[in-house]
């Protein structure tokens, strides 16, 4: 009897020490279908996502890349032996990734996408968490991250260790699922690091999610129907989510299937003991800004650091929107549309930054055209269209002491492409990764 206990009690271990999933391993030095982009707090790691959109492997990619060595390739890129002239344009570098730039990676499920930071729990020697959607599992995978004094990253862990060989996997203790109340199709992640609450946005339905990450491990709390116009195929999801200039914790949600903004309040609720949300108003789009009827489908949104604007992209017809911000007497938000632009087809995601000038500018990624675009808010009029690569999706601006411009991930050509800032204008200046056509290899 005790050597059968024995001969189970080393299948249960050899079990938890194994994971086998059929299929090819991920590489760990390229991108494949890159989705998502996030700096560490100190600046010193980029993680990025590696989505495994056509199932070529058994998994997507996690990478920490070490940032500092990145800068240092794309300053002086004929020094190193990864790096080469572009042979697509004379002027820029094309570095592949390697062993060097690649501090650490963890396998995860599929279609992995959106990357955010959180706080390392109360107590825990690690320096921070990311939390990641997955769309495959579905999950939300959280890697808790080790760094040394320099701020390196030395350990991504996710349930397999510090120690375990290629490929190190996300395991059941670091992700949230389906069991646990996690609809489908988690997509993007708003933090609120007052409140400790992560909120996920969900592409192919109307809920919101929303992550208690002050409990280690972070739990679901609530899981809301944000109750978004159908459209007339019956398709409704969130798409993208952010944080609004109000007094109170207000956020807005766009509709991936229709014209509409829904915008959200966080209330305590004595007789939970929980911050519950609300929903506090919602705009959809008619004319006469567009023929919003039918077809049409809001993307990525960004507010004016005065908070005064909100600008969003429509998918169908391009344009980007521009709503005036106010509160009535009665405080509450109004948007009100006060203009529209033409934009390249498709746009995506938004962002609002200032150049070297402290002059606002808002970018639009379009994926099809393979473009970022930059618009002069004060003139209401695009001033550059800048030829970033083969689908750009995810894109961020570094500190500027670190890179004086920023990344974005070219989904459908797998690389990353640097962007600078040269005076009046942007540039692309090189990539990182192999570019590759779909299909074609």
């Amino acid at each position: 009897m005790r050597r059968i206990l024995s001969v189970f009690l080393t299948m249960f271990l050899l079990a938890a020490c194994a994971q086998e999933i059929s299929g090819i391993d991920p590489p760990t030095d390229i991108f494949f279908y890159p989705s998502g982009l996030r700096m560490s707090p100190s600046g010193r790691t980029l993680f990025v996502t590696n989505g495994n959109s056509d199932l070529r492997f058994n998994g997507s990619t996690l990478l920490a890349l070490d940032a500092d060595r990145l800068h240092l390739m794309a300053a002086d890129p004929l020094t190193y032996t990864a790096c080469r002239v572009d042979p697509q344009a004379g002027d820029e570098f094309l570095c592949d990734l390697d062993t060097d730039l690649v501090r650490s990676a963890v396998r995860l499920g599929s279609y992995a996408g959106h990357i955010a930071v959180l706080p390392a729990p109360e107590g825990s020697t690690m320096a921070y968490r990311l939390l990641i959607s997955v769309r495959a599992d579905p999950s939300l995978t959280f890697v808790d991250v080790y760094e040394d004094e320099n701020h390196q990253v030395t350990c991504l862990d996710c349930g397999d260790g510090c120690d375990a060989t290629w490929p190190r996997d996300c395991r059941r203790s670091h992700r949230l699922e389906k069991g646990d109340g996690l609809p489908t199709d988690p997509y993007r992640i708003m933090v609120y690091e007052d409140m400790q609450y992560a909120v996920v946005t969900h592409l192919n339905s109307p809920y919101l999610t929303v992550v208690d990450y002050a409990m280690d491990p972070p739990v679901i709390s609530q899981v809301y129907d944000a109750n978004m116009t159908v459209n007339y195929n019956g398709y409704v999801g969130s798409y993208d989510a952010v944080p609004g200039p109000d007094a109170w914790p207000t956020f807005y949600v766009s509709n991936s299937y229709a014209p509409e903004i829904a915008w959200f309040r966080w209330q305590y609720s004595p007789e939970n003991d929980q911050d519950l949300l609300l929903n506090v108003g919602s705009i959809y789009l008619q004319s006469p800004y567009g023929p919003f009827e039918s077809g049409s489908e809001l993307r990525g949104m960004a507010f004016s650091g005065d908070g005064t604007r909100l600008y969003a992209a429509v998918r169908y017809p391009p344009v980007l929107v521009t709503f005036d911000v106010s509160v009535d007497d009665q405080g509450r938000t109004r948007l009100t549309p006060i203009g529209t632009i033409e934009v390249s087809s498709q746009p995506a995601l938004v962002q609002v930054q200032k150049d070297a000038l402290g002059i606002e500018q808002v970018f639009v990624t379009s994926f099809p055209e393979g473009e970022v675009l930059v618009m002069d808010p004060a003139r209401g009029t695009w001033v550059q269209r800048i030829p970033v690569g083969t689908g750009p999706h995810e894109f961020l601006f570094p500190p500027a002491d670190r890179f004086p411009g920023f990344y974005v991930v070219n989904f459908a050509e797998g690389t990353i492409s640097l962007v600078s800032y040269d005076g009046p204008a942007w540039r692309r200046i090189g990539r990182f990764g192999m570019p590759r056509q779909i299909g074609k290899d």
